[in-house]
């Protein structure tokens, strides 16, 4: 039988080389999200809140606005280099300069859907990007 004008007889299977036991791992750390938690001030507190879509605003952000106030904590700029007690990021895969910067610096983060839930003084599941 012939393929393309090769006999498929003439084919061998190639040849596998197992992977050397030296990995790139070494010379290259692994970074990727790490399970931490984050604890609401049960009083006061400050909160930053950062999310995109289309228009530069997220309605999860909105909704978590909404929550915190409720819990009574205030709103400042998301600003890694000064973070609030509390960041809130509407997902964890937004890629922009500021988001770049607080995995830099290794801050933790709560999901927004994860934040609805939260109560003054609760300890929350969170994100912080690091060495894995």
């Amino acid at each position: 039988m012939r393929v393309a004008g090769i006999s498929v007889s003439s084919l061998e299977p190639p040849v596998l080389l197992p992977r050397s036991s030296t990995s790139r791992k070494g010379l290259q750390q692994s970074h990727d999200w790490i399970d931490t938690t984050v604890t609401i001030p049960a009083a006061g507190g400050t909160i930053a809140l950062l999310g995109e879509d289309a228009h530069d605003w997220d309605f999860k952000v909105q909704k978590a606005l909404a929550h915190a106030t409720s819990l009574g904590l205030v709103p400042i700029a998301f600003e890694p280099a000064a973070p609030a007690d509390v960041l809130v990021v509407s997902s964890l895969f937004i890629d922009s300069p500021l988001m770049r910067r607080l995995r830099a610096a290794g801050l933790p983060v709560v999901a927004s859907k994860v934040f609805q839930e939260a109560r003054s003084g609760a300890v929350l599941a969170a994100k912080r990007w690091g060495v894995g």
